[in-house]
């Protein structure tokens, strides 16, 4: 588990993955010192691929598609910190460190990119 905090001054116990604990110093969650002996088992999905259209969709252990706000200001590019998630009942959030988290959506509620 970790704590994430809002922009408003709120604080959510966030859940790592299974399998998964928090690491600190990589500000994601990770294998820590087990090995990624079940990580064909970890990626499989559980449901469908999104419904949004795009063909595009990402978890991060697999591929994140998160970048540092300083690189992409140093490159002159807009820094992204939501993406469509392979899993529809869960979205990809990107840290101003680069850091990538696979959260979910509250209960019954899927992703929608289009209002983040």
């Amino acid at each position: 588990k970790f704590v994430q905090c809002s922009y408003a001054g709120g604080c959510f116990d966030m859940p790592c993955p299974s399998g998964l604990v928090w690491n600190q110093k990589r500000e994601l969650c990770d294998y820590g010192d087990h090995e990624k002996t079940n990580l064909t088992e970890w990626v499989k999905h559980e449901t469908e691929k999104p419904e949004s259209g795009e063909d595009v969709c990402y978890e991060c252990e697999v591929s994140s598609p998160c970048i540092s706000k300083m690189k992409a200001e140093l490159e002159g590019i807009e820094f992204q910190e939501y993406f469509v998630n392979c899993n529809k009942n869960k979205f990809v959030q990107c840290s101003y460190a680069g850091g990538c988290f696979d959260m979910p959506c509250p209960s019954g509620l899927v992703w929608n990119q289009k209002r983040e």
